[in-house]
């Protein structure tokens, strides 16, 4: 349980979601809980730079040896939480893990990473690109977390990495979480869609569409089909009567 001390959602949780007996009950028979203040304590620093932490709170669920299950972040429903962790009970005795983060803390992250999340300093494209190209076998499978992390959590990818992205999606999300991999899709998307025309085109949308898929399982197609369409009808065009239009028809 990752949180800070004033995080109006953590407290939340825990005055009406871990007290619950739906949960309270789960987290006894199948889960060891350990609360963590990101901001106050060294341990729960390393968290937030290994897994990428920026919303609170943040769950992670381990195997007992260290392996990553799964993680998700911000206030749940007791119902919701207690599938949430059901469904990890389930991959962790499965060995389902997410195999890109390696059990340990102690991770070679580059320094404006590490700055990121402790002097809250920015990085740039270039930084990344730059240490990409130094490293160039970090982009080579077996992806590790000391590169793909830097590139999974920057704002805006250069047309190469973003391409790099998609073309390895689905591996990405295997290793990584569709929490972090998602994220970096969607904000390469709405970069994409930017560069769309300023009227409707439904060719342009289709093309883009059947592209898109091309980067997404069946599975969670639907969903990834509509955040395209909401950021395409509602963001791009300013005219959510027509994103509501596609939704009812899809």
């Amino acid at each position: 349980d990752c949180y800070f001390e004033g995080c109006h959602p953590c407290k939340q949780m825990d005055e009406e979601v871990f007290p619950h007996p739906q949960v309270s009950r789960l987290m006894d028979s199948a889960f060891i809980g350990i609360k963590t203040d990101v901001l106050k304590e060294p341990f729960g620093k390393q968290l937030q730079i290994k897994y990428g932490i920026t919303g609170f709170p943040t769950y992670l669920i381990f195997t007992s040896d260290g392996q990553l299950v799964d993680y998700f972040s911000g206030y749940k429903e007791a119902d919701r939480f207690a599938d949430l962790l059901r469904t990890a009970v389930v991959s962790a005795q499965s060995g389902h893990v997410l195999k890109g983060f390696a059990p340990g803390l102690d991770v070679d992250y580059p320094a404006f990473y590490r700055a990121y999340f402790k002097e809250r300093k920015t990085y740039s494209l270039d930084q990344l690109k730059s240490y990409l190209g130094e490293n160039r076998e970090r982009l080579q499978q077996p992806f590790k977390e000391g590169a793909m992390m830097p590139l999974l959590m920057i704002r805006r990818l250069s047309d190469s990495l973003s391409d790099f992205v998609l073309n390895n999606y689905s591996k990405l999300e295997e290793r990584f979480g569709k929490g972090l991999a998602g994220a970096q899709r969607m904000r390469i998307v709405q970069k994409l869609i930017a560069g769309a025309p300023a009227q409707a085109d439904e060719k342009w949308l289709d093309s883009f569409l059947i592209k898109m898929k091309a980067c997404s399982s069946d599975r969670d197609w639907p969903y990834f089909e509509l955040d395209i369409a909401e950021a395409y009808y509602v963001n791009h065009l300013k005219d959510p009567a027509a994103f509501f239009t596609f939704a009812a028809t899809h």
